[in-house]
């Protein structure tokens, strides 16, 4: 995990996350910042509110993308909310804003599981496949 976490936030820092929203039956991606690694686990934070948290409570299946320094990784898992009150103290402690989110009752958190990361260098070439568990 921790291969992942700094390709992410180390080389790239922030990366797209595709969903399916319901609707439509379309895929739907928007640029995310928040990621974060916890007791060999991958977090990230949105708002309730937002069209993605509930796109994600319909169907946790998503996938994350970034690229950097001639790399990129696809992540292609299952988002779960968590309820882990040492994983929402980790996560309000190392971030002012979704603090703030979370203290409005805004701020949720999803977890990575049942995936595996695909790190590739150019277009077409396999650097690294890491399942996520």
């Amino acid at each position: 995990m921790q291969e992942i976490f700094d390709f992410v936030k180390g080389k790239a820092r922030y990366y797209f996350i595709a969903t399916i929203d319901q609707e439509n039956n379309r895929p739907r991606i928007r640029p995310f910042g928040s990621f974060s690694i916890f007791e060999g686990k991958l977090y990230f934070t949105t708002e309730k509110s937002k069209q993605v948290c509930s796109q994600i409570l319909a169907n946790p299946n998503v996938e994350l993308c970034t690229m950097a320094e001639g790399e990129w990784i696809r992540i292609a898992a299952k988002a779960h909310q968590v309820e882990d009150p040492a994983v929402i103290e980790y996560m309000v402690e190392s971030s002012p804003r979704f603090k703030a989110r979370f203290d409005e009752g805004e701020g949720i958190i999803f977890t990575l599981s049942g995936g595996i990361a695909q790190i590739y260098k150019g277009s077409t070439d396999l650097v690294s496949e890491i399942p996520i568990p």
